[in-house]
């Protein structure tokens, strides 16, 4: 009887430990093949709770720069404006504390003949050539290229005027005389009435002489004086262009000091250019190119 009972309670032992180790297998994780399952399931858990950290890690880093971009593109317009206007200040405090930016002499050449960098050139070489401070002082001549409707009936089907290049240059041109730094200037006549208030009485740089070498008080014609018909260089230029000059002390660009410098100088060219006599005889021809 006793032998019966402890087999009997030993079967049920061994019963129970097989269904406690399927119970710890189904419950845990864990087989009778060393806990592999178990091992693959944590392993699982732990890469989408790595991913899930991830995403939200790339989130969290995303999310700055996307608020930024959202910004701009809500305020682009505002955006441009303010860099323009900023970029505008810093190029003027850099022309204003920079003492050599300017040129001792700034000129431009506005109307309807393009001048390349061999044509500008020579002219500059001709004004230096008949100006006595050449050899101190720097020319700079700028050029607007810009057609009047005048101009493009001269020219008829030979050439065909860009009308948005041309609206572009008349605008910059524009620009010029409100914000740039040319002082003397070589204008068409068109131009010239474009200018309006703003230029310099050739009283102040000729004196008495300017009644009669300027039919307006502001200007001279350039065909009508020696330098354009000595120089090569300068029938480049139609006849009718009109030699001016501006108020530097009404130019924005200038400060005090260096605006009466550049108005001495200019003025100093302005009259070298207009007095200059052709040195050639009468009856000779005009210079040749090494005249220029």
């Amino acid at each position: 009887m006793k032998d019966e009972t402890k087999r009997s309670a030993g079967a049920d032992g061994a019963d129970g430990a097989d269904e406690k180790e399927k119970s710890d297998g189904r419950d845990g994780g864990i087989g009778r093949d060393g806990g592999t399952d178990g091992g693959e399931l944590l392993s699982a858990r732990a890469r989408v709770i790595a991913a899930t950290e991830g995403e939200t890690a790339t989130e969290e880093t995303e999310a700055p720069r996307r608020r930024l971009r959202d910004f701009l593109y809500r305020h682009r317009a505002l955006f441009i404006i303010c860099t323009a206007a900023v970029l505008l200040v810093l190029l003027s405090l850099k022309i204003f504390f920079s003492g050599g930016a300017l040129a001792d002499v700034s000129m431009i050449y506005a109307g309807p003949v393009p001048l390349y960098s061999d044509t500008g050139g020579a002219i500059v070489s001709a004004i230096r050539s008949v100006h006595n401070g050449e050899d101190a002082e720097e020319i700079y001549l700028a050029d607007v290229l810009w057609y009047s409707p005048e101009d493009e009936e001269a020219l008829g089907d030979a050439y065909s005027v860009d009308a948005a290049e041309n609206a572009r240059a008349l605008m910059e041109f524009r620009e010029e005389m409100t914000s740039g730094e040319c002082v003397l200037m070589l204008l068409s006549p068109q131009l010239y009435r474009e200018v309006g208030e703003g230029l310099l009485p050739l009283s102040e740089v000729f004196g008495a002489d300017a009644v009669q070498i300027s039919a307006d008080g502001y200007s001279v014609r350039l065909g009508d004086t020696d330098f354009y018909s000595y120089f090569t260089a300068a029938k480049v230029l139609p006849e009718d262009t009109l030699i001016c000059m501006r108020d530097v002390s009404k130019m924005k660009i200038y400060g005090e000091g260096k605006g009466a410098e550049a108005d001495e100088k200019c003025r100093s060219v302005f009259r070298d250019i207009v007095n200059f006599v052709d040195p050639t005889p009468t009856d000779a021809t005009s210079a040749d190119d090494t005249a220029d």
